[in-house]
């Protein structure tokens, strides 16, 4: 009767890969947030009247996410009493031919921040003023002493977002808050209909006096 050496045996491993990972854990709480503030979807709104951001009210729902054991606190920002307009119904035969690039349909926030009727509004959120939004998320640390100022957990944070805003299908723009408040520095991302838009600012070290922000917008199609 042979006998088998230990070294023989086959040791067999078994990992779990059902256990989320504290960064899966914060994307299913941000998704989680969507959801719940139905977020989700197209927005199809009508154009902004003519100052209508300087005077509207200005709703805003916070919920607390957690990254590991940092708190965060993440707010939906947006006009009181917007409507979402019923799409078309398509069972009815449209009178007028439509081209597919006349069909095709921009982002709301891309729709706001084309409409020059609300440039630069003197009462609003910083947000606001520099990108023309009636409708965005920020995402701020809970404790204002601890700001996120190392670029890799910015970039990580954005990250998770951009992942959130893609799996809930969701067009408002989200928020990082980074640097200490002060600075009002945010990061952001806005995805809708085949659009990727990347909400970048600066601090110039040496800017002229009249500019002390650079803030900016860029859209790139999938």
């Amino acid at each position: 009767m042979g006998t088998q050496n230990a070294d023989d045996q086959e040791v067999f491993e078994i990992v779990d890969f059902t256990t989320a990972s504290e960064w899966e854990c914060f994307i299913a709480a941000v998704v989680e947030a969507v959801h719940e503030w139905r977020l989700s979807g197209e927005r199809q709104l009508s154009p902004l009247s003519k100052g209508q951001l300087a005077t509207a009210k200005w709703s805003e729902r916070t919920v607390e996410v957690k990254f590991a054991e940092f708190p965060f606190k993440m707010t939906h920002h947006c006009i009181i009493s917007e409507t979402v307009e019923s799409p078309p119904d398509e069972s009815e035969p449209s009178t007028e031919y439509e081209t597919e690039e006349e069909t095709e349909k921009w982002p709301q926030a891309l729709d706001d921040i084309m409409n020059r009727e609300n440039d630069f509004p003197a009462r609003a959120h910083c947000l606001v003023r520099w990108y023309g939004l009636r409708e965005f998320v920020t995402l701020s640390p809970s404790n204002a002493n601890q700001p996120i100022i190392c670029p890799s957990k910015s970039k990580l944070l954005l990250s998770s977002l951009t992942i959130a805003a893609n799996n809930t299908n969701c067009q408002v723009p989200m928020f990082v808050y980074v640097l200490p408040p002060s600075e009002k520095m945010y990061l952001g991302v806005g995805l809708g209909s085949g659009v990727r838009t990347d909400y970048d600012m600066i601090h110039m070290r040496h800017p002229p006096r009249q500019c002390t922000h650079l803030w900016a917008f860029g859209c790139i199609s999938k």
